[in-house]
């Protein structure tokens, strides 16, 4: 007799203690027509069960990444992309123009000034002028 309750305690012993290794546990429950996820055990009719043992963290893992982050943040810092968007941009010199640009500024100057009184003539030097400067 004595072994047997000492056989029963031993198992009940390593049940509790199987039970306490499993650690938290998330429940999948069904209550009131609808389903709930908790760390109770279910009032009502229990669906699933998931040991929920959270993962161990490794302290050198982590230190290498804080480590690999900083080198990562000073790389990004003196990057010429970087360096370009921090820095104002000077306006562009201005581009000699070429001659068919500078034939047409200069018959739109000459007809902005005739105004109305532009005849014929001035109309056909200056697009004659025009065409030889843009082919």
């Amino acid at each position: 007799m004595q072994v047997l309750s000492f056989l029963l305690l031993l198992v009940a012993a390593a049940g509790i203690g199987a039970a306490a290794a499993q650690g938290p546990a998330v429940y999948k429950c069904r209550e009131g027509g609808g389903v709930s996820y908790q760390s109770a055990p279910c009032a009502g009719r229990e669906l699933k069960r998931w040991a929920a043992t959270p993962e161990s963290v490794d302290a050198a893992a982590e230190l290498r990444l804080q480590a690999v982050r900083e080198q990562l943040s000073k790389r990004q810092a003196g990057s010429p992309a970087t360096a370009a968007r921090s820095v104002r941009r000077q306006p562009a010199a201005p581009r000699a123009q070429d001659p068919c640009e500078r034939a047409r500024k200069g018959r739109d100057k000459a007809y902005a000034k005739a105004g109305l009184k532009r005849d014929f003539a001035m109309s056909s030097v200056w697009d004659n002028k025009v065409q030889q400067a843009c082919r």
